[in-house]
């Protein structure tokens, strides 16, 4: 699914020569693109800017293709943060971003001499359908044998999963990881009440196992957590491992 991309002009992408400071532009006079058309061209002036206003449909990693002989681009968010900059001529690029806020893709082009062309391309990478999972209470709900796949969005990202046993037992929970990740990942089981029934702490192997003890009819939630942003996915199972009953 694509997000909206709007040129702030409509004489940006026909004359090319839009100058933008930071993003105090405003997004009134933007012009829509139909949804799905993310690919624009142009002719940028000599030292000109031009800003496109990009705003996600959902949250998640998006790729930015820009290509300009003579060109560098930044993404700054509605407030003025930094999500991305790059000085290379060639992308792609990836950065994260979320669905409640506008991005601003700004290229500007370098050249005191001359004109040039470019081209801006944006799409959605790989989106975190489960965000927003941070908290017990949204909580994405787990079965046993069916494993759920995600990644750790963004730095300090807690993901959170419910889970609740019909029988009392013996319980595993089992962390997979792509190699290569590079991030320690952090692992807990808690009661219905909040009380840490299990744990590993700086996670560095590919494959990380949990027992505890479950009863039947309660809640138990499992945290997955890092301290770094990791675009490497990660698998969590919930399997039986004995009968206590």
């Amino acid at each position: 699914m694509f997000g909206k991309l709007k040129s702030l002009t409509a004489a940006a992408l026909m004359a090319g020569a839009l100058a933008v400071s930071g993003v105090s532009a405003s997004s009134a006079n933007a012009t829509d693109f139909l949804q799905g058309n993310q690919d624009v061209t142009g002719v940028l002036a000599k030292g000109a800017t031009v800003s496109y206003l990009y705003n996600p449909y959902q949250n998640g990693y998006f790729t930015t293709y820009v290509s300009c002989s003579t060109c560098s681009y930044k993404v700054v968010d509605q407030d003025g943060n930094q999500a991305f900059q790059n000085f290379r001529t060639e992308s792609p690029d990836t950065w994260w971003g979320r669905s409640d806020t506008n991005y601003y893709i700004q290229v500007t082009n370098n050249s005191n001499t001359s004109d040039a062309n470019y081209r801006v391309w944006v799409s959605d990478s790989i989106p975190d359908t489960r965000e927003n999972d941070n908290d017990p209470y949204w909580a994405t709900p787990i079965q046993e044998w069916n494993p759920l796949s995600s990644y750790m969005a963004y730095p300090s990202d807690v993901d959170y999963y419910g889970y609740k046993p019909t029988n009392t037992l013996r319980q595993t929970v089992t962390l997979n990881r792509e190699p290569g990740g590079g991030s320690l990942y952090y692992l807990y089981v808690y009661d219905s009440k909040h009380n840490l029934i299990a744990s590993s702490e700086d996670i560095s192997d590919e494959t990380t196992t949990l027992d505890f003890n479950a009863t039947g009819g309660q809640w138990y939630f499992i945290e997955v957590s890092s301290d770094d942003l990791d675009y490497n996915p990660y698998t969590i199972q919930v399997n039986r491992y004995q009968d206590l009953d």
